[in-house]
């Protein structure tokens, strides 16, 4: 018999808001000489927003900050921004769904474009089975290795995975806030748009998807 999987997004769907910025001004307040970066930074999320700089290489410029720190520090530092600053943005209702999930004893996938340095606390924390996200090579500081988990690449990196065949993919669920996120909805069976922005949205009522607003 085939599983059946049940996929989140983790920024804006079961967490507010994103998780890159807040976790390099996060490193930035518990770095010696941090505050002098802040302009750097500044200026990195202005290029971003702008357009002139890609997602993978913002998160790689972020992770620069994590310099001078060994892995011991790094884990510390992700552990205790999952503490401080995930853990009180999760949405109750998005936990009682991976809680009921949970119960029904499918394969829980956290899929996200995030780092793994502090989405791997998140899987942890949150119990769920495995974690999809944007690879880093373990190096200090850790650089993003391989493409940026986003968009399509979420799907590949899960048909890459061991149990993407052992699944029943038209019974299986995918949840998520962003219209980035449609191929990872239209993998499964079962969709949900969760807070989702204008496009999704749209997207989501020409599917005939449903819509949830998680607080």
């Amino acid at each position: 018999m085939k599983k059946i999987a049940a996929l989140f997004d983790f920024d804006g769907t079961l967490a507010r808001g994103d998780s890159a910025a807040p976790f390099a001004l996060f490193v930035l307040r518990h770095r010696p000489g941090g505050i002098l970066h802040l302009p750097w930074l500044s200026l990195l999320l202005a290029g971003y927003a702008a357009g002139r700089v890609s997602k993978k290489h913002m998160k790689t410029a972020m992770l620069s900050l994590l310099a001078n720190s060994d892995r011991e520090r790094i884990e510390r530092l992700a552990e205790d921004f999952w503490k401080r600053v995930l853990q009180p943005r999760l949405f109750a209702q998005g936990l009682q769904r991976v809680a009921w999930h949970r119960q029904q004893g499918h394969l829980l996938v956290l899929a996200t474009a995030s780092v793994d340095v502090y989405m791997e606390v998140a899987r942890r924390e949150l119990d769920f089975d495995v974690l999809v996200a944007t690879r880093t090579d373990g190096a200090t500081p850790p650089a993003v290795t391989g493409d940026n988990c986003y968009g399509e690449e979420k799907v590949s990196r899960l048909r890459q995975e061991q149990f993407f065949p052992e699944v029943d993919w038209s019974a299986s669920f995918a949840y998520s806030d962003h219209v980035s996120d449609a191929p990872l909805l239209e993998l499964c069976g079962h969709q949900l748009a969760v807070n989702p922005h204008r496009p999704l949205k749209h997207l989501a009522g020409s599917k005939g998807w449903p819509v949830a607003y998680w607080r």
